[in-house]
């Protein structure tokens, strides 16, 4: 959160907070749709296909295309060497796994737990650079 693009800051307000706990609950939810108070305040304010969407959108970073696409040499020179997390993670398989994600065609799950192995990765270099784990 050190360098948070966030946009809630104006709700954590704790007199807001404590205003809004204070509500009765159908002023919050009523017919299925949630935060029905703040919808109505904004009828004037926002389009009406924002103002009434029910999914979340969120903020994401792209870091699928950091990863495997401007940081993919690095990243693949970091798993070209000896591993320090070798007795955790089949070296082959991540290199196949990483592969893939450059072109594309892994799941987000996939996507994540190389995300894990590079922070695993990453991290026993740094701190634990004399430890023979083998």
């Amino acid at each position: 959160m050190h360098f948070s693009i966030e946009t809630r800051l104006p709700f954590l307000d704790p007199r807001l907070a404590e205003y809004v706990a204070a509500m009765p609950l159908n002023f919050k939810i009523r017919d299925g749709w949630t935060k029905r108070v703040f919808r109505e305040a904004m009828r004037d304010i926002l389009p009406t296909e924002i103002r009434l969407r029910r999914g979340k959108v969120g903020f994401e970073t792209p870091q699928n295309r950091w990863l495997f696409r401007e940081l993919s040499g690095q990243i693949r020179s970091l798993f070209s060497c000896e591993l320090k997390s070798a007795r955790f993670v089949k070296k082959d398989r991540i290199l196949e796994l990483f592969r893939a994600a450059c072109q594309g065609k892994v799941s987000r799950w996939e996507a994540a737990f190389l995300w894990r192995c590079i922070n695993l990765e990453l991290w026993m270099q740094t701190f634990i650079p004399q430890l023979d784990l083998r």
